[in-house]
């Protein structure tokens, strides 16, 4: 025999034996399946059931309170309604700096610790941004009827060095 036909029969022979090892192993492996017999119901058992909709009995003791004693109800006196001042704060401001194009400047806010980038005439929300200057941004807060100019030098507090 060639090398060649050698090669081939050893490898089928291979072959062959995985095979045989494999089919084992997953018959050893594999459960034996169930089978289920179906239930007969005859005319009779059928003719006794009767469809009833569900009731929920919710009298019964409670589980947890049964040592303890009922309180009797005391009646509270009616409570008025007082409106109450609302104090609205105004939300943090910080000013970032602005940038400066051919048309337009815009310019960078920090506003409750969120970025934005805004221009005059924006409105977001509860401001109106009036002006954007190099150096300071004019806005008008609605809820106070009132407008803020944030600038650089009000923020040398925020970023001073705390040792």
């Amino acid at each position: 025999m060639s090398g060649k036909t050698k090669q081939w029969l050893l490898l089928g022979l291979v072959a062959l034996i995985w095979g045989l090892i494999m089919v084992r192993l997953f018959d050893l492996t594999s459960q034996p399946e169930e089978t289920l017999s179906p239930i007969r119901l005859s005319a009779k058992d059928l003719a006794k059931t009767v469809d009833e909709p569900y009731r929920f009995y919710l009298n019964y003791p409670d589980p947890f309170l049964k040592d303890l004693s009922t309180p009797a109800v005391k009646e509270l006196a009616p409570v008025e309604n007082r409106e109450r001042p609302m104090h609205k704060a105004i939300p943090q401001v910080v000013f970032r700096g602005t940038v400066s194009g051919t048309r337009v400047t815009t310019g960078m806010l920090m506003l409750n610790m969120m970025p934005r980038m805004v221009k005059k005439g924006d409105s977001f929300e509860e401001f109106k941004v009036l002006e954007v200057n190099a150096g300071e941004i004019k806005l008008y807060y609605q809820p106070l009827d009132s407008v803020l100019v944030v600038s650089k030098a009000d923020q040398s507090e925020i970023f001073k060095r705390r040792d």
